[in-house]
């Protein structure tokens, strides 16, 4: 069993079946004040015995709908078909023919559109038509006793053979099949509809689902790419830093290179410093040598020899 299918279908059903089941005994208790007011006794025992034996069955059968035993909408068209039977003899001894309990069929009636198949529908409806009509040919041909209601306001003889109320019980089983086929055509929109928002919301969520595979996917793609990008980033940071230290290494060996360097040119700058200065020693010695040849020369007489600048 859809344990899916019933859990619904206890959902909906429920809470009328408890309202019904509520009301059902303030209106027999009403009921029951109606004939004491007009002088006729009423049933107490049989309808007691009646009521005991339809809380009995709808408590089994929602049992079984509740313990998934059976399906839902096959259990409670049997609770609708037992309920029309026990309905049939609470209309016998409320009175038969002049009993307005009739109308509790409209409610088995809606109850039956609104749960039910158009097969369910169609059982239920039989057994209640069979039910019915047997209390009434059994009381009209005398076959069972009749229980005469409302006896100060019409003789037994009137409303036995009253078109009236002959007619008032057709109206009734038409009015029967009527709500029951209405709330079926109306059930039948509203389940349509509920159909095509399910399949609606399940487009949906095949969308949502997708979207969320799609997710699942990039969110994987971009996790392996950050991964990606994180060791490409670490193996470029240790590059760097492997760089960076070359460098460092390589800077210092050439600013020691450039210290060496300088340190041999200032070296050579003062060998040089040296020698010239020893040059230009040696030359102005030379300058001033040939400048004293020259004198000499000319205290003997000579020409001088030396072309001395500056002299």
């Amino acid at each position: 069993m859809d344990n899916n299918i019933n859990r619904e279908f206890m959902e909906m059903i429920k809470p009328i079946d408890l309202i019904i089941r509520k009301s059902l005994i303030p209106f027999l208790f009403i009921t029951a004040v109606v004939f004491l007011w007009f002088g006729t006794p009423f049933p107490i025992l049989p309808i007691t015995w009646l009521l005991i034996f339809y809380l009995a069955i709808n408590s089994f059968i929602f049992w079984i709908i509740k313990r998934n035993l059976c399906r839902a909408d096959i259990a409670f068209m049997i609770l609708l078909a037992l309920d029309c039977l026990l309905l049939a003899a609470t209309i016998y001894y409320t009175g038969g023919f002049e009993s307005f309990m009739p109308i509790i069929y409209m409610i088995i009636g809606l109850l039956a559109g609104l749960t039910l198949s158009f097969w369910g529908i169609m059982l239920v409806t039989l057994v209640g038509l069979v039910s019915y009509s047997t209390v009434l040919l059994l009381e009209a041909f005398q076959l069972i006793p009749h229980i005469p209601i409302y006896k100060e306001i019409f003789a037994t003889t009137v409303y036995l053979n009253s078109p009236y109320l002959l007619i008032l019980s057709i109206a009734y089983m038409a009015t029967f099949i009527g709500t029951m086929f209405i709330s079926y055509a109306i059930a039948n929109v509203l389940r349509q509809n509920r159909a095509k928002l399910q399949l609606t919301n399940q487009e949906l969520d095949d969308k949502v689902s997708e979207l969320e595979e799609l997710k699942g996917g990039l969110e994987a793609k971009i996790a392996e790419r950050t991964s990606d990008l994180a060791k490409a980033k670490g193996g470029l940071e240790i590059e760097v830093a492997k760089r960076t230290e070359e460098l460092v290494k390589e800077k210092a060996s050439l600013e020691q290179k450039v210290k060496d360097r300088t340190a041999e040119l200032q070296e050579k700058m003062s060998d040089l410093e040296g020698f010239n200065k020893l040059a230009v020693g040696r030359e102005l010695r030379m300058i001033e040598y040939e400048k004293e040849v020259n004198t000499l020369l000319k205290e003997l007489g000579r020409e001088p020899k030396y072309r001395v600048t500056g002299s």
